[in-house]
């Protein structure tokens, strides 16, 4: 007879939903290359649900056949995870996915394996004190092999942000910020977990197990909502410009005043007269193109200059035509999506973020205290 509980229901639920919208993500992407890896994470994650759910049925008592069902994806999940980060910033051979992949695959190919087993063999394993040992191990470094590829997400997510800023006049920060929270949620999520195996009577194990199960359908349902939300885009850079290698060396470059001062002028001009800082699409090689310079030379230019790099520079003018476009009431039917691309910004996310660090309140806070001053202002 089935042994029906509350957990075995939350992660029959979490799996559900981990199928369903793993699916979508898999099947309605496939051409966007970086999100099929999200897709393929969340169906992993979800898939090695299945063991303790079955565990906690009974089902492997009634039906030992299925006892090592090949469900354990403990050292491919995270990977993919890592791969749909790394794709999302830069081009990946199949080669160097392969190799990402190789301890998955492997790990799959195993319980594949020990699944074909005949039963009498399966209880014979089970049963050895040596096999719990290993299983231990086993579960002890798959969870510090997922924790390590949360951490390298997480530094390719710190390196591309610092390197892009130098680059682009549109950073997609709140996407990034999602992946970074996702990656410091598994690191949390399996930590405790390897804490548990070290400390089994630390917590009571119904409760350890309940909460385990909430966290399951809390970031199942949190990876598939926001990945469906994302847009299917790839994070754009220039082709000459690798993003996660290249880095404006810190040698100085001799610019005389003359010519800084002539570049600058230009510069203003550009931006002052033509609002070139409206394109969104605007690169500091692409500037450097048109001005007839390097981007190393243009770069050192602006930061000289103005203090700030190229892409504060390009935000700054963005961020005050933003201002006056709040403030003038031929432009209050815009909202916030039509103001930020009207000035430049490829997202409403970035335009907000961008907004607040420069001015200390949101677009529509800003835009209600130029509202309720109006009036005033007229009376007078």
């Amino acid at each position: 007879m089935l042994n029906y509980n509350l957990i075995s229901l939350i992660d029959f639920l979490a799996l559900l939903q981990g199928l369903i919208l793993g699916g979508i993500l898999l099947f309605e992407r496939w051409k966007d290359g970086h999100t099929k890896f999200l897709g393929l994470f969340l169906l992993t994650f979800s898939l090695a649900l299945i063991d303790p759910i079955l565990m906690r049925l009974g089902v492997y008592r009634l039906y030992p056949r299925l006892i090592f069902v090949p469900v354990n994806f403990y050292f491919l999940s995270v990977p993919l995870f890592y791969l749909y980060v790394k794709t999302l910033l830069m081009p990946v051979s199949n080669r160097r996915i392969l190799l990402i992949l190789i301890p998955g695959i492997n790990e799959f190919l195993f319980f594949c394996v020990l699944f074909f087993l005949p039963i009498a063999k399966k209880y014979a394993l089970i049963q050895s004190p040596n096999l719990q040992r290993l299983y231990t191990f086993y579960a002890n470094f798959s969870m510090a092999f997922s924790i390590l590829f949360a951490l390298l997400a997480i530094r390719l997510v710190e390196r591309y942000r610092k390197n892009k800023l130098g680059f682009s006049s549109n950073t997609p920060e709140q996407r990034l910020l999602w992946v970074r929270y996702i990656a410091l949620f598994l690191i949390y999520f399996y930590g405790t977990a390897m804490i548990r195996q070290w400390m089994p009577h630390f917590i009571s194990g119904y409760i350890y197990a309940l909460a385990f199960s909430l966290t399951n359908i809390f970031i199942i349902y949190w990876v598939g909502i926001v990945g469906l939300r994302q847009p299917n885009l790839t994070i754009q850079y220039e082709t000459d410009t690798p993003v996660l290698k290249t880095i404006i060396p810190s040698t100085p470059i001799k610019v005389q005043e003359s010519e800084r001062n002539e570049l600058m002028e230009q510069l203003q001009h550009l931006f002052e007269q033509k609002y070139l800082y409206r394109d969104t699409d605007l690169t500091l090689p692409k500037l450097a193109k048109q001005l007839g310079v390097s981007r190393r030379e243009l770069s050192q230019v602006i930061n000289q200059s103005s203090g700030h790099n190229f892409n504060k520079y390009v935000n700054h003018y963005r961020i005050q035509e933003a201002k006056q476009l709040l403030a003038n009431p031929e432009y209050h039917q815009y909202n916030m999506v039509g103001i930020a691309n009207e000035v430049g910004f490829s997202s409403k996310a970035t335009f907000f973020s961008v907004f607040k660090k420069a001015t200390g309140m949101s677009p529509g806070q800003y835009k209600k205290k130029k509202l309720a001053k109006q009036p005033h202002d007229k009376r007078v």
